[in-house]
């Protein structure tokens, strides 16, 4: 049976942070969100409760409108705004994020297409250049190719 030792010398592990504040910032939200959400429905239920539904106007530009909402045009005032708020805090940064990872990715491949152009490039010129200052090279090559040994000979005498 072997036991773990303790080694003084070592420092201990590093302790990671960010679950803690990824966790106490996600408290905070939903603190937030309690918080916005009952100061919302205070202002939907209105000094009379949800009697008072009935009196409220509405008006853009001057142009008033008024009449019975009902509960009904309250919960799809406050579904709009949940969606528009959702749209603007989640979906449009993630939007961006894809954007910008993207043209991030486009750009890194364009450079890499570029730099393997440029690298081959250079190695033909050098390879021509090697043979033609070289004669002995371009008769190297040649004699290796003609007493290299033949694929499936080798294939069958190595079985």
């Amino acid at each position: 049976m072997t036991t773990a030792s303790f080694d003084p010398l070592r420092p201990p592990a590093p302790r990671r942070r960010w679950p803690w504040i990824l966790l106490g910032l996600s408290v905070l939200g939903l603190v937030l969100l309690l918080a916005l959400a009952s100061m919302a429905w205070h202002e939907v239920q209105g000094a009379h409760g949800l009697a008072g539904i009935g009196d409220w106007r509405i008006g853009i530009d001057e142009d008033g409108w008024h009449g019975d909402v009902g509960i009904g045009g309250v919960l799809g005032v406050v579904v709009a705004v949940l969606v528009a708020l959702f749209s603007v805090l989640v979906v449009v940064p993630l939007a961006l994020l894809g954007a910008g990872l993207a043209v991030g990715l486009a750009l890194t491949l364009a450079a890499l297409a570029i730099a393997a152009a440029l690298l081959l490039a250079l190695g033909g010129v050098l390879l021509v250049l090697a043979v033609a200052t070289s004669p002995l090279w371009l008769i190297g090559l040649l004699l290796w190719w003609l007493l290299k040994p033949d694929a499936a000979a080798v294939a069958s005498v190595s079985s």
